[in-house]
């Protein structure tokens, strides 16, 4: 909000607009640097402990319960699958 120049109030109503919350995008957000990361072959040498951090996560343990939930599997999984379709070895 500061960095806009707007009140934390009305940034809120901004997304309640559009049926979210500030958190739930910021989020959204951070799944979907990690789903990018995981299918990166840039980031295959990186464990899935250190994409989450890269991402903002505390622990993989948040960022595996958070993925699950908004995708529907674990973080490994989708890399697997990310990798296979680039044919890049996971």
């Amino acid at each position: 909000a500061a960095e806009n120049a707007v009140s934390t109030r009305y940034l809120q109503a901004i997304f309640a607009e559009r049926g979210t919350t500030v958190s739930a995008w910021v989020r959204s957000r951070r799944l979907e640097e990690v789903r990018r990361m995981l299918a990166d072959p840039a980031h295959l040498g990186d464990s899935i402990g250190v994409v989450a951090a890269l991402a903002g996560y505390q622990g993989q343990g948040s960022l595996s319960r958070l993925f699950r939930a908004a995708y529907g599997e674990t973080p490994s999984a989708w890399r697997k699958r990310a990798m296979q379709a680039n044919d890049v070895g996971a």
